[in-house]
């Protein structure tokens, strides 16, 4: 059987502890994968050493992708209408 996969989503209303928040509630929740939309576009997009980031760094992206470090994706085998591929496994 394939572990569960957990995954969170929420508006940060351009916030950087927004943002935080949500990152570190992830962290505890032990969520997987976490989207985020309406993020702060003023500076850089927040990094967590937990996650990989998946966004543009530019003013007109609103929305970022974390991906838990444990996970391992691969962009160029993705299909184009999808984002990434993730494969669980277990440590």
């Amino acid at each position: 059987m394939l572990p569960s996969l957990k995954i969170i989503s929420a508006n940060v209303q351009r916030s950087i502890a927004n943002t935080d928040s949500i990152l570190e509630l992830a962290v505890k929740r032990k969520c997987q994968i976490v989207c985020i939309q309406e993020r702060p576009i003023i500076f850089r997009v927040r990094r967590h050493p937990g996650f990989t980031t998946l966004t543009l760094d530019d003013n007109d992206t609103h929305a970022a992708i974390y991906v838990d470090r444990r996970l391992t994706f691969d962009l160029a085998l993705s299909p184009p209408t999808m984002p990434f591929s993730a494969t669980l496994y277990h440590r």
